[in-house]
Protein backbone atom coordinates (compact mmCIF):
# COMPACT_ATOMS: atom_id res chain seq x y z
CA UNK A 1 0.00 0.00 0.00
CA UNK A 2 1.07 3.73 -0.61
CA UNK A 3 1.87 5.06 2.58
CA UNK A 4 2.93 8.80 1.61
CA UNK A 5 2.62 11.26 -0.55
CA UNK A 6 4.83 13.94 -1.98
CA UNK A 7 3.38 16.86 -4.70
CA UNK A 8 6.76 17.84 -7.09
CA UNK A 9 6.16 20.77 -9.63
CA UNK A 10 8.09 20.30 -12.92
CA UNK A 11 8.15 24.29 -13.81
CA UNK A 12 7.69 27.44 -12.33
CA UNK A 13 5.34 27.81 -14.72
CA UNK A 14 2.27 25.79 -14.65
CA UNK A 15 0.05 26.55 -17.16
CA UNK A 16 -3.15 24.98 -15.78
CA UNK A 17 -4.35 24.88 -11.87
CA UNK A 18 -4.84 21.17 -11.21
CA UNK A 19 -4.54 21.14 -7.50
CA UNK A 20 -7.25 22.64 -5.90
CA UNK A 21 -6.10 24.91 -3.00
CA UNK A 22 -7.22 26.06 -0.17
CA UNK A 23 -5.52 28.81 1.54
CA UNK A 24 -5.52 27.60 5.95
CA UNK A 25 -6.27 30.93 7.77
CA UNK A 26 -8.95 32.81 5.68
CA UNK A 27 -8.70 32.73 2.33
CA UNK A 28 -9.98 31.86 -1.15
CA UNK A 29 -10.27 28.07 -2.92
CA UNK A 30 -8.97 27.81 -6.28
CA UNK A 31 -10.54 25.24 -8.65
CA UNK A 32 -10.72 24.34 -12.39
CA UNK A 33 -14.15 23.29 -12.39
CA UNK A 34 -16.65 25.62 -13.41
CA UNK A 35 -18.63 27.42 -10.37
CA UNK A 36 -22.01 26.82 -11.55
CA UNK A 37 -21.48 22.69 -12.36
CA UNK A 38 -23.59 21.79 -9.18
CA UNK A 39 -25.43 18.59 -9.33
CA UNK A 40 -29.20 18.57 -9.01
CA UNK A 41 -28.87 16.51 -5.54
CA UNK A 42 -26.83 19.24 -3.90
CA UNK A 43 -28.33 20.92 -0.81
CA UNK A 44 -30.72 24.19 -1.35
CA UNK A 45 -28.95 27.48 -2.23
CA UNK A 46 -25.61 25.72 -3.52
CA UNK A 47 -26.00 26.91 -6.85
CA UNK A 48 -22.79 29.36 -8.47
CA UNK A 49 -20.93 27.69 -5.81
CA UNK A 50 -17.51 26.22 -6.43
CA UNK A 51 -18.03 22.52 -6.65
CA UNK A 52 -15.55 21.79 -3.33
CA UNK A 53 -17.78 23.96 -1.10
CA UNK A 54 -21.03 22.97 -2.95
CA UNK A 55 -19.96 19.57 -2.04
CA UNK A 56 -19.00 20.10 1.71
CA UNK A 57 -21.93 22.46 2.52
CA UNK A 58 -24.25 19.07 0.88
CA UNK A 59 -22.42 16.83 3.05
CA UNK A 60 -22.99 18.42 6.03
CA UNK A 61 -26.38 19.94 5.46
CA UNK A 62 -27.04 16.11 4.90
CA UNK A 63 -26.00 14.95 8.16
CA UNK A 64 -27.52 17.73 9.80
CA UNK A 65 -31.09 16.68 8.74
CA UNK A 66 -30.46 13.38 9.57
CA UNK A 67 -29.43 14.81 12.97
CA UNK A 68 -32.21 17.03 13.67
CA UNK A 69 -30.67 20.28 13.00
CA UNK A 70 -32.12 22.63 11.14
CA UNK A 71 -29.38 24.17 8.51
CA UNK A 72 -30.06 26.13 5.61
CA UNK A 73 -28.17 28.98 3.35
CA UNK A 74 -29.25 32.65 3.51
CA UNK A 75 -27.09 33.63 1.11
CA UNK A 76 -24.25 31.76 -1.00
CA UNK A 77 -23.33 33.04 -4.95
CA UNK A 78 -23.97 36.36 -5.09
CA UNK A 79 -23.65 38.47 -8.63
CA UNK A 80 -21.17 41.56 -8.99
CA UNK A 81 -23.68 43.47 -9.07
CA UNK A 82 -25.65 42.50 -6.16
CA UNK A 83 -22.37 42.72 -4.05
CA UNK A 84 -22.01 46.48 -5.39
CA UNK A 85 -25.47 47.66 -4.38
CA UNK A 86 -25.12 45.34 -0.69
CA UNK A 87 -21.35 47.80 -0.27
CA UNK A 88 -23.51 50.79 -1.17
CA UNK A 89 -26.10 50.13 0.89
CA UNK A 90 -23.77 49.36 4.09
CA UNK A 91 -21.61 52.29 3.24
CA UNK A 92 -25.08 54.90 3.39
CA UNK A 93 -26.05 52.63 6.27
CA UNK A 94 -22.95 52.81 8.69
CA UNK A 95 -21.32 56.41 6.96
CA UNK A 96 -17.95 55.54 5.88
CA UNK A 97 -16.57 52.65 3.73
CA UNK A 98 -14.45 51.78 6.57
CA UNK A 99 -17.16 51.47 8.80
CA UNK A 100 -19.38 49.19 5.97
CA UNK A 101 -16.48 46.98 5.90
CA UNK A 102 -17.06 45.26 8.97
CA UNK A 103 -20.02 43.83 7.69
CA UNK A 104 -20.15 44.11 4.03
CA UNK A 105 -17.22 43.89 1.72
CA UNK A 106 -16.76 45.43 -2.16
CA UNK A 107 -17.30 43.02 -4.96
CA UNK A 108 -13.67 42.59 -6.04
CA UNK A 109 -12.92 41.19 -2.50
CA UNK A 110 -16.00 39.19 -1.80
CA UNK A 111 -15.66 35.68 -1.52
CA UNK A 112 -19.43 35.50 -2.16
CA UNK A 113 -18.86 37.12 -5.51
CA UNK A 114 -16.72 33.73 -6.64
CA UNK A 115 -19.01 31.76 -4.96
CA UNK A 116 -16.69 30.32 -2.32
CA UNK A 117 -18.52 31.68 0.96
CA UNK A 118 -21.86 30.48 2.41
CA UNK A 119 -24.23 32.43 5.27
CA UNK A 120 -26.29 29.79 6.82
CA UNK A 121 -29.06 29.95 9.37
CA UNK A 122 -30.35 29.65 11.85
CA UNK A 123 -27.95 30.55 14.78
CA UNK A 124 -28.81 27.39 16.40
CA UNK A 125 -27.59 25.42 12.71
CA UNK A 126 -25.04 27.69 12.31
CA UNK A 127 -23.71 26.84 15.69
CA UNK A 128 -24.02 23.01 15.15
CA UNK A 129 -21.98 23.90 11.91
CA UNK A 130 -19.80 25.66 13.76
CA UNK A 131 -18.69 22.57 16.08
CA UNK A 132 -19.04 20.14 13.12
CA UNK A 133 -18.02 21.68 10.45
CA UNK A 134 -14.34 20.67 10.18
CA UNK A 135 -15.41 16.97 9.38
CA UNK A 136 -15.70 18.29 5.99
CA UNK A 137 -13.60 21.29 5.72
CA UNK A 138 -15.96 23.90 6.80
CA UNK A 139 -15.12 26.72 9.00
CA UNK A 140 -16.84 29.65 10.59
CA UNK A 141 -14.40 32.53 8.79
CA UNK A 142 -14.74 36.05 11.04
CA UNK A 143 -15.28 36.78 14.45
CA UNK A 144 -18.21 38.76 14.32
CA UNK A 145 -20.42 36.73 11.80
CA UNK A 146 -21.78 33.81 12.82
CA UNK A 147 -23.30 32.90 10.28
CA UNK A 148 -20.66 33.28 7.50
CA UNK A 149 -18.07 30.28 6.44
CA UNK A 150 -16.04 29.34 3.86
CA UNK A 151 -13.66 25.92 3.15
CA UNK A 152 -10.11 27.16 4.90
CA UNK A 153 -9.06 23.40 6.33
CA UNK A 154 -8.39 20.09 5.25
CA UNK A 155 -11.66 17.50 6.18
CA UNK A 156 -10.98 16.75 10.02
CA UNK A 157 -8.28 19.09 10.66
CA UNK A 158 -8.90 22.16 13.53
CA UNK A 159 -10.22 25.11 11.24
CA UNK A 160 -7.59 28.12 11.37
CA UNK A 161 -8.02 31.18 14.07
CA UNK A 162 -11.05 33.08 12.92
CA UNK A 163 -10.22 36.23 11.65
CA UNK A 164 -11.49 40.03 13.30
CA UNK A 165 -13.70 41.99 11.35
CA UNK A 166 -12.13 43.12 8.54
CA UNK A 167 -12.12 46.95 9.88
CA UNK A 168 -9.84 45.80 12.77
CA UNK A 169 -7.20 43.80 10.47
CA UNK A 170 -3.92 45.31 10.27
CA UNK A 171 -3.25 43.38 7.02
CA UNK A 172 -6.01 45.62 5.31
CA UNK A 173 -8.43 44.59 2.81
CA UNK A 174 -6.37 41.61 1.43
CA UNK A 175 -7.09 38.67 3.24
CA UNK A 176 -4.40 36.40 1.59
CA UNK A 177 -1.51 38.98 2.95
CA UNK A 178 1.10 36.92 4.75
CA UNK A 179 -1.01 33.68 5.28
CA UNK A 180 0.56 30.32 4.84
CA UNK A 181 -1.03 27.78 1.81
CA UNK A 182 -2.15 24.38 2.66
CA UNK A 183 -2.30 21.76 -0.41
CA UNK A 184 -5.74 20.40 0.70
CA UNK A 185 -6.50 18.98 -2.82
CA UNK A 186 -5.19 18.06 -5.78
CA UNK A 187 -7.44 17.75 -8.58
CA UNK A 188 -6.98 15.52 -12.20
CA UNK A 189 -8.81 16.14 -15.16
CA UNK A 190 -10.45 12.75 -16.68
CA UNK A 191 -13.27 11.59 -18.63
CA UNK A 192 -14.80 9.21 -16.00
CA UNK A 193 -13.95 10.38 -12.28
CA UNK A 194 -16.07 7.74 -10.74
CA UNK A 195 -14.02 4.77 -11.72
CA UNK A 196 -10.70 6.40 -11.61
CA UNK A 197 -11.28 7.74 -8.11
CA UNK A 198 -11.82 4.00 -6.64
CA UNK A 199 -8.81 3.05 -8.92
CA UNK A 200 -6.84 5.45 -6.40
CA UNK A 201 -8.87 4.62 -3.32
CA UNK A 202 -8.09 0.73 -3.68
CA UNK A 203 -4.25 1.53 -4.18
CA UNK A 204 -3.90 3.95 -1.25
CA UNK A 205 -6.40 2.18 0.99
CA UNK A 206 -8.72 5.51 1.19
CA UNK A 207 -12.17 5.94 0.77
CA UNK A 208 -14.27 7.85 -1.59
CA UNK A 209 -15.80 11.43 0.88
CA UNK A 210 -17.88 12.24 -2.01
CA UNK A 211 -19.40 10.96 -5.69
CA UNK A 212 -21.41 14.30 -6.88
CA UNK A 213 -22.83 11.97 -9.37
CA UNK A 214 -19.79 11.38 -10.96
CA UNK A 215 -18.72 14.55 -12.20
CA UNK A 216 -16.51 15.84 -9.56
CA UNK A 217 -14.97 12.71 -7.13
CA UNK A 218 -12.81 13.24 -3.84
CA UNK A 219 -10.51 10.83 -2.02
CA UNK A 220 -9.28 10.62 0.97
CA UNK A 221 -5.93 8.98 1.36
CA UNK A 222 -4.41 9.68 4.93
CA UNK A 223 -5.98 11.98 7.88
CA UNK A 224 -3.29 14.86 7.36
CA UNK A 225 -2.54 14.97 3.64
CA UNK A 226 -4.41 16.26 0.76
CA UNK A 227 -7.71 15.06 -0.99
CA UNK A 228 -7.92 13.85 -4.23
CA UNK A 229 -10.10 14.95 -6.46
CA UNK A 230 -11.01 13.71 -9.57
CA UNK A 231 -12.79 16.24 -11.79
CA UNK A 232 -15.15 15.74 -15.22
CA UNK A 233 -14.00 17.06 -18.21
CA UNK A 234 -14.41 16.70 -22.28
CA UNK A 235 -10.51 17.82 -22.82
CA UNK A 236 -7.76 16.45 -20.10
CA UNK A 237 -4.60 18.47 -20.29
CA UNK A 238 -2.48 16.82 -22.85
CA UNK A 239 1.30 15.78 -22.82
CA UNK A 240 3.26 15.29 -19.49
CA UNK A 241 2.33 16.17 -16.60
CA UNK A 242 3.03 19.38 -15.07
CA UNK A 243 2.21 18.50 -11.77
CA UNK A 244 2.31 14.95 -10.37
CA UNK A 245 2.21 12.55 -7.40
CA UNK A 246 5.25 11.04 -5.87
CA UNK A 247 4.30 7.93 -3.16
CA UNK A 248 6.79 6.48 -0.81
CA UNK A 249 6.14 2.49 0.27
CA UNK A 250 7.32 0.15 3.02
CA UNK A 251 8.28 -2.05 0.61
CA UNK A 252 8.97 -0.74 -2.61
CA UNK A 253 9.14 -3.77 -5.14
CA UNK A 254 6.05 -5.22 -3.78
CA UNK A 255 3.95 -1.85 -3.80
CA UNK A 256 5.03 -1.31 -7.90
CA UNK A 257 3.56 -5.42 -8.24
CA UNK A 258 0.36 -4.63 -6.50
CA UNK A 259 0.30 -1.58 -8.82
CA UNK A 260 0.69 -3.12 -12.03
CA UNK A 261 -1.23 -6.54 -11.30
CA UNK A 262 -4.09 -3.54 -10.36
CA UNK A 263 -4.18 -1.95 -13.97
CA UNK A 264 -1.04 0.39 -13.61
CA UNK A 265 1.26 0.74 -16.40
CA UNK A 266 5.35 0.66 -16.50
CA UNK A 267 6.98 4.06 -17.56
CA UNK A 268 10.59 4.24 -16.17
CA UNK A 269 12.65 2.99 -13.39
CA UNK A 270 15.98 5.77 -11.89
CA UNK A 271 18.07 5.28 -9.72
CA UNK A 272 21.12 7.71 -8.12
CA UNK A 273 23.14 7.60 -5.00
CA UNK A 274 20.88 6.97 -2.25
CA UNK A 275 17.57 6.93 -3.77
CA UNK A 276 15.80 5.24 -6.15
CA UNK A 277 12.13 5.82 -7.76
CA UNK A 278 9.62 4.00 -10.36
CA UNK A 279 7.46 6.04 -12.99
CA UNK A 280 4.29 4.52 -13.39
CA UNK A 281 0.56 5.89 -15.04
CA UNK A 282 -2.84 5.05 -13.61
CA UNK A 283 -5.40 3.74 -15.67
CA UNK A 284 -6.27 6.96 -17.14
CA UNK A 285 -2.22 7.80 -18.18
CA UNK A 286 -1.24 9.65 -15.41
CA UNK A 287 2.34 9.11 -14.45
CA UNK A 288 3.11 9.00 -10.34
CA UNK A 289 6.29 8.16 -8.84
CA UNK A 290 7.27 4.96 -6.17
CA UNK A 291 9.89 5.25 -3.79
CA UNK A 292 11.30 3.29 -0.91
CA UNK A 293 9.94 4.52 2.15
CA UNK A 294 12.63 6.30 4.62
Amino acid sequence: MLTGILVRVNTTRVAKTVASILIAGAAACIGTAPAAAVPVSSAPGTAGLTPALASAYTSAWTEAKREGVQLSITSGKRSWAQQQQMWRDGVAQYGSASAARRWVLPPNESTHVSGRAIDVGPRTGAAWLETTGRRWGLCRTFDNEWWHFELVTIPGLPCPPRLPALDEMSVGPDRVGGMTLTAAMITVDTTDPLPLARWWAQQTGGEILAENEGWFVTVKISDAGPLLAFQKTADPTPGKNRIHLDFVADERAAAIEGLLAAGATHVADHDMPGFAWTVLADPDGNQFCVAQHG
